[in-house]
């Protein structure tokens, strides 16, 4: 698989991230004007819908930090929940950009695109294309590693040595050896 890092670290990267999502968006936000993304405009109440979900993420994350040094994986279950939320608005936002209007003339520059503006576009649109996808699968494995811990924090402090336990019948075999 993509494992990027272990799930042991993937509750502070989510976290870090959860955080900074939450700054930026309230930095970002006015709700009495649409909001210039790329060429496309996010109306208010997207923007607010989207700083809503951002700054709901912070006690999550705050309990899924607990939780995971306390032993209360339903905490952490709770993050990966948020984190699935967090991926399908993320979705939503990566297809709205490229179809809500002309991202390749508020991303390039006016002189650039009149030397050859199919080739500007496409390399645009090409690379919007790549990151996104890296974005979604960088996500994706966030989300999965997160719940990888939960489902380990859940089992108990010993969770990782439990794939090394022996069962009865193996002692038998040494046993009589």
């Amino acid at each position: 698989m993509l494992d990027c890092f272990g799930s042991g670290i993937s509750v502070y990267v989510a976290s870090v991230l959860t955080f900074v999502r939450a700054f930026a968006f309230l930095c970002a936000v006015d709700a009495h004007q649409n909001l210039m993304v790329a060429g496309t405009s996010l109306g208010a109440n997207l923007q607010v819908f989207a700083t809503c979900l951002a700054l709901a993420g912070v006690p999550v994350l705050i309990m899924a930090n607990f939780g995971l040094h306390w032993g209360f994986g339903h905490y952490v279950q709770r993050f990966a929940h948020y984190l699935v939320a967090c991926l399908a608005f993320d979705c939503f936002i990566l297809c709205l950009l490229p179809l809500g209007s002309d991202m390749c003339s508020a991303l390039a520059n006016p002189y650039v695109l009149q030397s050859g503006r199919i080739f500007v576009c496409g390399f645009i649109n090409a690379a919007y294309g790549f990151w996104a996808i890296v974005f979604l699968f960088f996500e994706i494995q966030l989300v999965r590693q997160v719940s990888l811990q939960a489902h380990l924090v859940e089992q108990g402090e010993y969770a990782e040595l439990l794939r090394y336990e022996r069962k009865p019948a193996d002692m038998n075999r040494f046993a009589a050896g």
